[in-house]
């Protein structure tokens, strides 16, 4: 190498015409300033004007023969990625190129494909042509993917909030969430809605006709439609994709049940529990036979409790099945009478959570809660007739009115109070009641096939309650809940009834499994609670059962209970 080509001080090479940093015109050949006695650095005891050293013979980096101004190199020289040869504006190549996806010979503007749109798929094609809808123009529904496979309760909640600003759609206010779910599948476009995803969903069935989780999904759209049998249909297949066998539901001992759905995961236990609750309501419609069409007023008894013995009541009443007002009770109180006074002075300053009736509500009783929080003081100060304190633990809330509540001896023996401390059920009983006159509750069941008594301490309330076995007639609808809702404007006049008036000092027994209503005729103040013994036992465990696929403290109530050979 030449002395010339070697003799490089700094970067960029001499042939830039530059030998150092600033310029020549900046008058300055190195840093620091010549004023400062040093030319370059380092020093010139270094005896090295750049790196790397002298003897490495290499001025700067790259090396001479690989000389390059940039990266990459001349040759390869590009101003953008990929190189010229290659170069293309889009992916895939330009022998490829098409403008979107599916390829243009392939281009469709909905699935399936024109070749096999509607044609392969009869199920979609029936349902398409039952109950056609006809809209007024809005704006287009939005698709949900189809491979999330969401439920139709989420993919109808999603759906809403994407549109509801540009719906015409209104909800009633006061309204739950449940309530909304439910209020949506029944308006025209909440039906379009689903009517549209069941058919996009039945168009994906030849690639998903072994997953179970695609016909949980359909099962799931065609129970929210109330279209029961198509749901038992797809949700039995599901089943069957899982090799779950059904009949085990039923056979299996507890501690076996409880074994196995612990070992399966969420997704499978909902569509177990879907499946149970579509095989409830079936064998609910199947009871339904035409002798219980009679309007004739069933009669309600009214005993002394002197003259009704414990057995007696369970012989003739739990067991058959019959409601009673036992009257002339002594004692249920321990303490000072409970008026409004002394509610007050026990418990006034408790937060409670007030219910208010509507009238498009689908939660049980038809009482949706009232998300503004008030003190029993505040409520007691008007005692609203919109609002009502309803089923209101005291041993949770208010245990020292729990303290003074004897319980009567007809509903002392109840298995939920023999578990240990803190299980559940344990401790939600006795519950107290205040409403304003003509507050009360719509038609409703009450839970897990329990018993129930209330005793009314003060005023008036008309009660109406229908057997068990008249469930069918009323006509129940099963939303997403073992509970069932009723309609507002059913006809009640042809199906037997019981119509009883209770007063202060009485107690009323309902039978499990009958449905009823209550209005306060006057101001009143009560107490309730609900049971289990041996005449009720056995539907007991079969709702618990199904309701451990969701409720993980229904498993553990039902563990502790066989652990204590209560069941």
């Amino acid at each position: 190498m030449s002395e010339k080509e070697d003799k490089i001080s700094s970067w960029p090479p001499e042939e830039e015409e530059i030998s150092t940093w600033p310029p020549e015109e900046e008058k300055i050949s190195t840093w620091p300033p010549e004023d400062e006695k040093i030319s370059t650095w380092p020093t010139e005891d270094d005896k090295i004007s750049s790196w790397p050293p002298e003897e490495e013979e290499i001025s700067t980096w790259p090396p001479e023969e690989e000389k390059i101004s940039t990266w990459p190199p001349e040759e390869e020289k590009i101003s953008t990625w990929p190189p010229e040869e290659e170069k293309i504006s889009t992916w895939p190549p330009e022998d490829e190129k098409i403008s979107t996806w599916p390829p243009e010979e392939e281009k469709i503007s909905t699935w399936p494909p024109e070749e096999e749109k509607i044609s392969t798929c009869p199920e979609k094609e029936k349902f398409l042509q039952e109950d056609a809808i006809s809209l007024p123009e809005m704006t287009p529904l939005t698709k949900l993917p189809l491979n999330t496979f969401q439920d139709a309760r989420t993919a109808l909640a999603v759906w809403y909030r994407r549109n509801s600003k540009r719906n015409e759609l209104v909800l009633p206010e006061g309204l739950g969430a449940a309530s909304r779910i439910n209020y949506l599948a029944t308006s025209q476009q909440g039906k379009h809605f689903l009517k549209q995803q069941i058919s996009n969903l039945l168009s994906e069935e030849n690639l998903n006709c072994d997953n179970y989780h695609y016909y949980y999904t359909l099962a799931s759209y065609h129970d929210l439609c109330q279209d029961k049998t198509k749901a038992f249909e797809y949700v039995r297949k599901s089943l069957m994709l899982m090799e779950f066998n059904e009949d085990l539901l039923e056979s299996s001992d507890i501690k076996e049940y409880l074994e196995l759905i612990k070992n399966l995961n969420e997704d499978e236990r909902n569509c177990i529990w879907l499946f149970c609750k579509l095989k409830l309501q079936f064998k609910i419609k199947e009871s339904a036979t035409a002798k219980h069409k009679s309007s004739s007023k069933l009669k309600v008894d009214r005993c002394n409790h002197k003259d009704l013995s414990v057995e007696q009541f369970k012989v003739s009443y739990c067991g058959a099945q019959r409601p009673v007002v036992i009257t002339n009770l002594e004692s249920v109180i321990a303490g000072p009478e409970w008026t409004i006074k002394h509610i007050r002075k026990v418990c006034g300053s408790k937060q409670v959570s007030l219910k208010s009736a509507r009238e498009n509500s689908t939660e049980w009783a038809g009482l949706e809660s009232n998300h503004a929080t008030s003190t029993v003081d505040q409520y007691l100060d008007t005692l609203p007739g919109d609002q009502y304190l309803f089923d209101w633990s005291l041993p949770l809330n208010a245990p020292e009115l729990a303290a003074q509540f004897n319980l009567p001896e007809y509903f002392e023996d109840n298995i939920l109070l023999k578990t240990n401390p803190g299980a559940m059920y344990r401790d939600s009983w006795p519950s107290l009641f205040i409403g304003a006159a003509g507050t009360g509750s719509g038609l409703h069941v009450d839970a897990f096939h329990s018993h129930f008594y209330m005793y009314l301490i003060s005023g008036k309330k008309r009660w109406t309650f229908y057997p068990a076995e008249s469930l069918p007639l009323l006509k129940p609808v099963y939303w997403d809940s073992l509970d069932p809702s009723f309609t507002k404007d059913l006809d009640t006049t042809n199906i037997n009834s019981f119509t009883v008036d209770l007063c202060a000092g009485e107690v009323l027994f309902v039978p499990a499994g009958s449905p009823h209503t209550v209005i306060n005729l006057e101001d009143s103040i009560a107490v309730s609670g609900n049971f289990v013994n041996g005449t009720n036992v056995e539907l007991f465990k079969t709702h618990m059962k199904v309701n451990a696929l969701k409720d993980p403290r229904s498993a553990d109530l039902l563990t502790e209970l066989c652990d204590l050979k209560l069941i």
